[in-house]
């Protein structure tokens, strides 16, 4: 039987109790002569000292399989069935009044049964005193018998949502969704200011004179910054939409990629296979068709008072800011109707000309003013039982910066280390953009949440059942998931059992919590394939098809049939192989999105794979394609990749800056530019787009990295260890010891660059090529000869193609070691750059090491020594010259 919902209107309590992670689910048995009635109640009581959300299941015993079923399909592992007889009355009343105080929704099963016992009565009358003061946040009815109406129900509860079903299916939603809305409203239970903001969407959206509505409404801002919040909240409060839909807009989405992925958010069909089949159906369409679907879509969504809410997630926009063409086709259609509206979240404003321009209406949101972010923090402070001096108040207010996720950050901060520290200088690099990194690396959580935020970071979002498989134990990854959403760092999907890491900490989990292992990525597929196997009820099972396609991809495992990929998900697997340093993998999902749907964005892949693994030729082809589908400054810039990674630098300062001359700007740029002067010598040039890059973004890791290498280059050993700090802040821990290694070479302390080699390598698998070489480096200069070979052996075997002077270098030293002068001078004839200082030293110290140790004519001697006193002169130097092991 479908389920019949009616509308919401159950007042909220004044106080906001923290959110936990999940739900837990008890099964109390409470038996008496007078009524043998049962009740099932979600939560344990002994976890009310923690302020932890709980749904109280009250019905009859008559019920009792069924609102079992309910409470399974709610979400394992957090249903655990707990059967007890209590025999005293005192224990009876004792244990339903502390189930129900803790509670934030309040369920009733309401059947002639249950209405008929002294017992369901006694808990609605405490429901209705804990709602009154607060603790329960929510109420909700569920008819379990056609022949009760609201009339049957005590006055207080007809104001509760109303569910008219007996199938556990929908009734187990309903309850998912709104325990779903009240961890949303705890994660941003304080909303402060946006008063302007508020009056621009509410005149955007429906304007005062109807002759100028627009097609399209684009809100605007920093990501994390509260874009989706408060258009949540317009929607919903002031509009009447009963919800918003959040389509995301990735990479690479086509017209029929964005046709179905709005279908399976308005028309979720009712199993995984279902909706495979229907995807398919649907990617089979024209692009005009597609849009057709998007549009019909959008429409029923309105129907349904539904607000699609289209989130800019990198393919929204071009690089000129325009449009992608799937959009703009999108924007026109939808103008031809005057009941539809578009509505975009964009971190960028969109450039838009002519009758586009027209057609929509841009609010943009701005940063809290220092006002408002006190008073966020005072709130934030008050919840968690924080004190602060308004000194200290004023201190965190100045580092949040008007970053609202910052401002959480700021007062788990002062909670973890006392307020004190918490706005000492030494934090003040962390709130801004990017706030979490320092509380995130130092966040004291159990094992289990560490793996389940770490895995969740990479593979968004998971169901219920398949985050219980990565604990040890249902108990275990129920703490977990309570623990992560009550730090506000895992957020419910709405109307699903399913969890997705929050997005301002993404990024920064990704960086600072150990990547997922083949086994992590093996047993996931496993779990995956089983939960989609075993689902036979409606819901929008796509997303977890990607993800699945995702990990069997990552764990080398053959396709399974309800895995399923978009064009965005090839996209998004080449970026992630090419980070991995597995550019033969990233280049296999660039081609295979190539082949299928062909973009610039593929083809930049392609080039970046191939420059990687040295295919310089093929590149420079696909430069030329690039250029020739209207990208010429990409294509320029691109040329400028190729050959900075070849290592002609001053060759790639010429394409670099005729990139910048076809409008090519950004991080990227300045970052690479400020590499090639650093490597040219230009050290003035380089420390200039240093403070450009710097300008963009300044806890950039790259770009602290350079200034930390050009202050060794200058010799400026100060700045270089002022600089560590705030590298170990931004960097992940690898990379940042891999520079603790270089500075301390460079200032003559080898054991301890040794130490810091070591470190950088000790938890990867697949060491960058900088960090290997600068590992036998360490180890050569510290005597460690054989530790070197091994070493260089490792390095050859990941990039024997892209590192092949620098390997060859190595070699050559550890000969020079062993006093094998003739093979040194041998390895050294072998180089392709031959015109390099690396190069030119280790053949110096070749033919200085034959001179010295073997016997050959005068004129021989002669002959070499003349060459070495050539090389010394053009060297300026008679020392070892370091080998050139970061050049890329």
């Amino acid at each position: 039987m479908a389920a019949s919902i009616g509308t919401a209107h159950a007042p909220m309590g004044a106080n906001v109790p923290r959110l936990p992670v999940a739900v837990r689910v008890e099964d109390g048995v409470f038996r008496t002569p007078r009524s043998g009635y049962r009740t099932v109640y979600c939560g344990e009581p002994e976890a009310r000292a923690g302020g932890a959300l709980k749904a109280f299941f009250s019905h009859s015993h008559v019920d009792n399989e069924l609102v079992n079923a309910i409470a399974s399909r709610v979400g394992r592992p957090f249903v655990v069935v707990d059967t007890r007889t209590f025999r005293g009355g005192d224990d009876l009343v004792a244990a339903m009044e502390s189930a129900i105080q803790g509670a934030g929704l309040f369920v009733l099963f309401a059947s002639r049964a249950a209405l008929d016992s002294v017992w369901v009565d006694f808990e609605v009358n405490e429901a209705r005193f804990h709602q009154a003061t607060g603790r329960i946040r929510k109420t909700m009815v569920v008819i379990l018998d056609d022949r009760l109406s609201a009339a049957d129900l005590p006055n207080w509860l007809t104001r509760s949502l109303l569910v008219n079903s007996r199938s556990p299916g929908p009734i187990a939603r309903a309850i998912r969704s709104a325990i779903d809305e009240l961890v949303g409203e705890g994660q941003h239970r304080f909303f402060v200011g946006r008063a302007r903001e508020i009056a621009d969407l509410q005149a955007a959206l429906v304007p005062p004179n109807q002759e100028e509505e627009p097609s399209l409404v684009v809100t605007r801002g920093l990501p994390g910054i509260g874009r989706r919040t408060l258009l949540r909240r317009v929607a919903t409060e002031t509009l009447g939409f009963d919800r918003t839909l959040t389509l995301r807009v990735e990479a690479g989405d086509t017209s029929q990629a964005l046709a179905v992925k709005l279908n399976d958010l308005v028309n979720p069909v009712a199993t995984p296979q279902a909706t495979l089949e229907v995807a398919r159906q649907i990617e089979g369409l024209s692009s005009d068709e597609a849009l057709d679907h998007v549009v019909n879509d959008l429409r029923a969504a309105s129907n349904l008072h539904e607000l699609v809410v289209f989130y800019d997630d990198g393919g929204l926009l071009a690089d000129t800011g325009a449009f992608t063409a799937p959009i703009e086709e999108l924007v026109r259609r939808a103008s031809r109707d005057r009941d539809l509206l578009l509505v975009v979240v964009s971190n960028r404003r969109p450039n838009l000309i002519g009758d586009l321009a027209d057609l929509s209406t841009t609010v943009d949101v701005q940063p809290l003013a220092r006002s408002e972010v006190r008073q966020l923090l005072a709130l934030f402070a008050r919840s968690q039982e924080v004190e602060l001096t308004p000194g200290e108040l004023g201190a965190l207010a100045a580092q949040v910066r008007g970053y609202p996720p910052a401002a959480a950050a700021a007062i788990q901060v002062a909670k973890t280390y006392g307020p004190p520290l918490a706005t000492g200088p030494q934090f003040a690099a962390s709130y801004s953009p990017r706030p979490l990194n320092k509380y995130l690396r130092d966040l004291t959580v159990g094992s289990s949440a560490r793996r389940i935020l770490g895995i969740l970071a990479r593979n968004s979002p998971l169901p219920i059942d398949v985050i219980g498989a990565l604990a040890k134990t249902d108990e275990d990854a129920a703490a977990a998931l309570r623990e992560l959403i009550d730090l506000s760092l895992v957020s419910p999907v709405s109307g699903t059992s399913w969890y997705a890491i929050s997005e301002p900490v993404a990024y920064i989990v990704d960086r600072e919590y150990p990547t997922c292992t083949i086994t992590d990525y093996e047993m996931l597929a496993s779990e995956l394939e089983e939960f989609l196997s075993n689902q036979d009820e409606g819901g929008p099972y796509l997303d977890i098809s990607r993800v699945l396609y995702r990990v069997l991809s990552h764990a080398g495992l053959d396709r399974r049939p309800l895995a399923y990929a978009l064009s965005s998900d090839w996209l998004r697997l080449a970026e992630q192989f090419y980070h991995q340093r597995n550019y033969d993998r990233c280049l296999e999902y660039a081609h295979l999105l190539l082949e299928t749907s062909p973009s610039s964005k593929a083809l930049e892949w392609c080039i970046k794979a191939k420059v990687k693994l040295g295919r310089y030729a093929e590149a420079l082809d696909d430069i030329a394609q690039l250029s020739s589908l209207g990208e010429p400054r990409d294509a320029a810039f691109y040329r400028g990749f190729l050959e900075r990674t070849r290592g002609d630098h001053r060759e790639a300062i010429k394409h670099y800056e005729r990139a910048r001359t076809l409008g090519r700007g950004g991080l990227a740029l300045e970052r690479d530019l400020a590499e090639c002067y650093y490597q040219t010598n230009d050290l003035d040039s380089a420390l200039k787009h240093v403070q450009a890059a710097q300008t963009r973004q300044s806890d950039n890791p790259y770009v602290v990295t350079l200034r930390i290498k050009i202050a060794c280059k200058q010799g400026d050993e100060a700045t270089a260890r002022e600089l560590l700090p705030i590298l170990d802040e931004v960097d992940r821990p690898g990379f940042a010891a891999h520079r603790h290694s270089r500075v301390n070479l460079a200032f003559g302390d080898a054991g301890q660059a040794l130490e810091f080699a070591r470190q950088a390598v000790a938890d990867l698998a697949r060491p960058p090529a900088e960090m290997l070489s600068n590992l036998a480096l360490c180890e050569l200069k510290n005597g460690y000869v054989d530790e070197a070979d091994a070493t260089v052996a490792r390095l050859a075997k990941y990039y024997a193609v892209q590192q092949r002077d620098v390997i060859l270098g190595l070699r050559a030293r550890i000969a020079l070691a062993r006093s094998e002068f003739e093979e040194a001078l041998a390895l050294s004839d072998q180089f392709e750059r031959r015109e390099t200082a690396t190069h030119k030293a280790i053949r110096r110290d070749a033919l200085a090491g034959l001179i010295a140790h073997t016997s050959m004519a005068h004129a021989e001697k002669a002959k070499l020594q003349a060459e070495v006193d050539e090389l010394n002169r053009v060297l300026d130097t008679s020392t070892w010259i370091e080998l050139d092991i970061e050049a890329d």
